[in-house]
Order: C-alpha cells, then structure tokens, then sequence
C-alpha cells in the first residue's frame, strides 16, 4: 500500500508472506519506521492471508486449508504452510457472504521488536460483482485490545482486482 498521510506525506506499508517468511515493513517519507520479521511475522502474515481469501475465492479451494463448521453462520479454517498452522473463524451473513474473520494467530508490535497477542479481525462490506465473482469492496483491519478496546487501524476500498498473469 502507498498513500500519502494528509495528501502531503508519503507513507508505505508492505504486508508479505513468501516461503514461510512473514515481513512488515512499513516506511514515512522514505524512513523505515517498522521491518518487522520473525517467527511471530510468519504466522501473522500466513493468517493475514488466511483473512485476505474473500478478495481472492479461489484461495479458499488450496489443498493446505482445512474447514470445519463450528455453527449455522460460521467455519473454522485453518491453513498450513512451511511448518506453520494458523487459524481462524469466518462468519457469513444470510446472503451467504463473509462479513468478518477474526483469529488469535495475529500479533500487535509498536516496534517490529516486542509482540504481543491480541485478538484480530477483518471485516467486509459492500461485495460488488468483479470478473464474475462476488467480492467486498470494503475492507478493515481491527485489533480487540485488552480492556474491551477494538482499535480499526487500516480501512481500504477495492477497486478492482485484476489477474497479474495476463
């Protein structure tokens, strides 16, 4: 992601998994405030990919997930790659689209160097028909923080989604 804070100061932040390696880097004006990495940012970044298959539907079908129902409305969806297994559960609305995510499996760091445990969830809304498929335009990132606390630190609209093997 690239924006700018204010429309005046560029800001990046890029969430990866590959290999079983997780990475937060995330840079203001150039400098690099946070390049998180560990055993802690590979598990978060697995189970950020986890949240993130609503955008992309043919990730749910991967021979590594793993889904049992857990009630009328939500499954438990697991995935495990490189050694790691994360989880988390989704929550479906009466049209049968997922509208939250949430999981235990995500750590919270100020600094890329202490983490601490919280719960996590991503919400979707507003799905929208893209290439044939149905999927949310809105999406949000929301840490439960201790004392009842839920603090929404990321919002994005979609715009569109396009195949990058083309």
């Amino acid at each position: 992601m690239q924006t700018r804070l204010y429309g005046l100061v560029p800001f990046a932040a890029r969430d990866k998994y590959q290999q079983g390696r997780g990475n937060m880097l995330i840079k203001l004006a150039g400098i690099t405030l946070s390049d998180a990495k560990g055993r802690e940012m590979d598990q978060a970044s697995l189970v950020t990919y986890l949240a993130e298959t609503p955008l992309l539907p043919g990730a749910f079908l991967l021979n590594q997930m793993e889904w049992q129902e857990t009630g009328a409305n939500s499954v438990q969806a697991s995935i495990t790659d490189a050694g790691i297994t994360v989880c988390g559960k989704f929550f479906f609305d009466d049209w049968g689209r997922v509208y939250e995510f949430r999981t235990n499996d995500r750590f919270y760091s100020k600094d890329g160097k202490d983490y601490l445990n919280w719960g996590w969830s991503a919400l979707y809304d507003r799905y929208r028909e893209m290439n044939g498929v149905n999927v949310p335009t809105v999406v949000r990132a929301v840490w439960h923080m201790p004392g009842g606390r839920d603090y929404t630190y990321f919002r994005a609209g979609i715009k569109e989604i396009t195949d990058q093997a083309e």
